[in-house]
């Protein structure tokens, strides 16, 4: 697992007997204050704690168009720390289609099937 720690200004978490706990997980400590949200973000980039959970969603729409609904219920979230759903539609991964006098449905974008099959490789 990676793990990112912003603004231990004094590098304290290193001095913690609990500390020794991480040492089988890549850690990462950033001792400046970066105020600017592009930079934290880069700085989070590796830590990647929703990547996962994209490509789960990804692969539990599968091959075929699934409801709507049946997504937005299973996947939607209204923790903003894990977007999953909002995140996918951001990147493009999932598409809506409404069909007039039909159910609106969900299908993987082949820019979704691409990150896929470069993540699970």
């Amino acid at each position: 697992m990676n793990i990112t720690i912003l603004d231990d200004y004094f590098d304290t978490l290193r001095t913690l007997r609990s500390f020794r706990k991480l040492d089988c997980h890549a850690v990462t400590i950033w001792n400046g204050h970066e105020p600017g949200v592009d930079a934290l973000a880069e700085r989070l980039r590796e830590t990647a704690t929703i990547e996962p959970l994209i490509l789960d969603l990804l692969e539990w729409i599968g091959p075929r168009a699934r409801p709507y609904d049946e997504v937005i219920d299973a996947w939607r979230t209204s923790c903003p720390r894990l977007p999953v759903w909002e995140e996918a539609c951001a990147r493009g991964y999932v598409v809506r289609h409404h069909v007039p006098g039909g159910i609106a449905e969900v299908n993987v974008s082949d820019a979704s099937r691409a990150h896929l099959r470069a993540a699970r490789t």
